[in-house]
């Protein structure tokens, strides 16, 4: 009963303090005295605001002493009294004993450091009033666009004007609109003349400092993503870019607001959040790829790697429900998450085995804990202890790649050292069994080549057989008339008295031409076979002057004769074109001779094919009747002397060469005969004569329409 009185009294007291807000009678402001021109001069804290409530309040509204359901309420020093979305009034009554002009207010809820860029309240409204009628206001603000500002710079966003004269008395009220995100302290207040202490440049002292480490710490890791190109320095630059726009965006002079978005500056609270998220994230994720987790430590990856994208994803769905709801709860839950997922990862990452897993680990712990407890130094230090602890992490990595590399590279020196014996003894031993087969190959090739020399005989051979037939007719022919004539001539001479002296001198003059018949075609073949003889030993091998045109149609017609002698033979019409002006040419006769069997046989073979395949052809003729297509092989042979050179022509109407095989029928052991019909050295060593010679051998040859093989030779 004794505490009823005072407690009855101290309800009494606070109905009298109700209305005399209600009725217009609010408490006295907190007076300043300005009667120097001290260019900094720090004011007292107000004792009491007036808190709007639902509805909006005006200055008319305060002028009238109507606050509406606001209340007044008491401020202690350093007293938490802001609380999100709160809207705030308070006044300072100014009684100035100097004339002030153009000087600012500066209003700031960071701890006081004497010139504040930044602060957390939306937006700062200030009101003139005196004697009762409203003479001035200003805005400045956070969320305030650059160009509304009292204060007209992009670069500071707590700054009103501020004007006195000498012995007025001038109370400025002034409305402050919390920043939902931070709860902080009740602003600081100071005035000052901007002429003598305003600060020239938005960015110094300290935040140059710092960015200038985060700067640095960004180009060394990019130095090093570009040497290494891994994965590891390839999320650390990713990691670090975030980190630096994240404080490019929280530090007091936000660069990042006044340079790209001031008319927007909701934006800076956007992107700061943004990179804050994200860089956690990049984090993370280096943290795995750094200790090579996905490689390592498997079974743990499955928990780490989803836990990255669960961090992301609750993060983007709280940051939506904060902004759509405004409920300060829902940082609640992103702190709890937070907390969870670095101080788990972190913890775990210091209890794996190798030393790149405990400094990770450590770098994580470095970076949940002071969000968690209290610390006694600044959020730079941490930051910077984050980015020099993983930098040493990057740098350790570094040195043990390093040592992997050139342990590495020694074994691949040893292995190639290796290689290079082993490779030396396959070299000798191949080079000793190319040597044996080359060997081998050398024996075989004279061995073929004499074959192709035996065949090239042996055709040679039949058709000499076939052409020496006529002269031994006409021979064996002559002698049988010569026998008769002779039988005649001796019956004549028993006739004593009646003989014929006429017949018996025609008979005699009979035997003599018989006999020059005889000794002209027993002289044609000597020569056959002379020519043979002469093929088969090969000759001097030195130039001599040749008839060319008699060489060429003497051994056209012992090739067609062979052809002739031999299996399937066909009928082919022989055209000769030889130019009189060819004359002699030196040539080494024995070796030219098988340079002409050689084109005219592969002539012969080449129609003998056309001439079977047309064989089996069916066609239809123009009234509908079938039957076969006639085919007549025909081989043109000319000589052609040009500008000092001599032309030789051999040309067919065969099935031509197909491209395919154009640049390989002069290749030696290259044949398209099929089993052991040829060896492939007939026209290689034709080619070769040819060049032996000085001259050239060109072929032109179409499908179906025929080859001309043509020979330039110097006179």
């Amino acid at each position: 009963m004794k505490s009823f009185p005072a407690l009855l009294f101290l309800i009494l007291c606070l109905s009298c303090f109700t209305v005399h807000a209600q009725d217009g009678r609010l408490p006295a402001p907190v007076s300043v005295t300005i009667d120097s021109y001290k260019s900094i001069q720090e004011l007292p804290q107000p004792s009491w605001v007036i808190k709007e409530g639902d509805t909006p309040l005006s200055i008319q509204d305060i002028l009238n002493g109507d606050i509406k359901d606001g209340e007044v309420l008491k401020v202690r020093p350093d007293e938490k009294v802001i609380k999100h979305f709160e809207k705030y009034w308070f006044p300072i009554e100014f009684k100035s004993q100097v004339d002030l002009h153009n000087w600012l207010l500066h209003v700031e809820n960071f701890p006081y450091s004497g010139f504040g860029w930044n602060n957390n309240f939306s937006e700062i409204q200030s009101y003139g009033v005196q004697d009762g009628s409203l003479i001035s206001s200003g805005i400045t603000g956070y969320f305030v666009p650059a160009s509304k500002r009292d204060f007209k710079s992009r670069h500071t966003q707590s700054l009103l004007n501020l004007n006195l004269s000498s012995g007025s008395t001038l109370t400025l009220w002034v409305h402050i609109s919390k920043n939902y995100l931070i709860t902080s302290s009740f602003p600081q207040l100071t005035i000052y003349d901007p002429f003598v202490a305003f600060p020239g440049l938005p960015l110094g002292g300290d935040g140059s400092f710092w960015l200038g480490i985060f700067l640095v710490t960004w180009i060394l890791s990019l130095v090093i993503y570009l040497y290494l190109r891994d994965r590891t320095s390839m999320w650390f630059v990713i990691f670090v870019t975030a980190l630096f726009v994240d404080t490019l965006s929280n530090i007091p002079t936000d660069p990042l607001t006044s340079l790209l978005y001031p008319e927007n500056p909701v934006n800076g609270l956007y992107v700061g959040l943004g990179t804050s998220v994200l860089m956690m994230v990049f984090l993370l994720q280096f943290a795995r790829v750094f200790i090579d987790l996905p490689i390592k430590y498997r079974k743990l990856d499955k928990v780490m790697y989803p836990s990255v994208w669960f961090f992301l994803f609750s993060h983007i769905v709280l940051f939506y429900l904060f902004f759509y709801y405004k409920n300060s709860d829902f940082t609640t839950v992103f702190m709890i998450i937070y907390g969870i997922t670095f101080l788990g990862s972190g913890i775990i990452y210091v209890f794996l085995k190798d030393s790149l897993s405990k400094i990770i680990g450590l770098a994580l712990l470095l970076f949940v804990i002071p969000n968690l407890i209290p610390l006694p130094f600044g959020e730079n230090y941490i930051i910077v202890g984050l980015l020099l602890t993983v930098t040493i992490g990057v740098g350790y990595r570094i040195k043990m790649l390093f040592q992997e590399r050139i342990h590495a590279e020694k074994e691949k020196k040893e292995l190639l050292l290796h290689q290079n014996t082993l490779l030396e003894k396959q070299v000798a031993d191949r080079t000793a069994e190319l040597s044996n087969s080359l060997t081998d190959l050398k024996a075989t090739q004279s061995q073929l080549v004499q074959q192709e020399k035996l065949a090239s005989l042996g055709q040679l051979t039949a058709g000499i057989a076939h052409e020496i037939k006529n002269p031994l007719n006409f021979v064996n022919n002559f002698s049988e008339v010569s026998i008769e004539i002779i039988g005649e001539t001796l019956e004549e001479f028993e006739k004593r008295e009646e003989r014929d002296e006429t017949l018996i001198r025609e008979n005699l003059e009979d035997i003599k031409s018989n006999l020059q018949k005889v000794h002209e075609h027993g002289s044609r073949a000597n020569g056959i076979v002379t020519s043979m003889l002469q093929h088969s030993r090969g000759g001097s091998g030195q130039k001599e002057p040749t008839d060319l045109n008699a060489l060429i149609q003497e051994y056209v017609n012992l090739s067609f004769h062979g052809m002739r002698a031999g299996k399937n033979p066909i009928d082919v019409e022989i055209i000769l074109d030889l130019d009189p002006e060819v004359k002699e040419v030196s040539l080494v006769k024995e070796d030219f001779t098988r340079v002409v069997i050689n084109l005219c046989n592969n002539a012969f073979d080449a129609m003998r094919e056309k001439v079977l395949k047309t064989q089996d052809t069916r066609h239809k003729t123009q009234d509908g009747d079938s039957g076969n297509v006639r085919y007549n092989p025909k081989l043109m042979v000319s000589t052609m002397l040009e500008k000092g050179r001599v032309r030789i022509s051999l040309e067919d109407n065969g099935p031509g060469i197909p491209d395919d095989i154009k640049d390989k029928i002069l290749q030696p052991f290259f044949t398209t005969k099929k089993g052991t019909e040829g060896t492939g050295l007939g026209l290689s060593i034709t080619h070769d004569i040819v060049k032996a010679h000085g001259g050239e051998l060109e072929i032109e040859s179409y499908v179906n329409k025929g080859t001309k093989f043509i020979i330039n030779l110097s006179k």
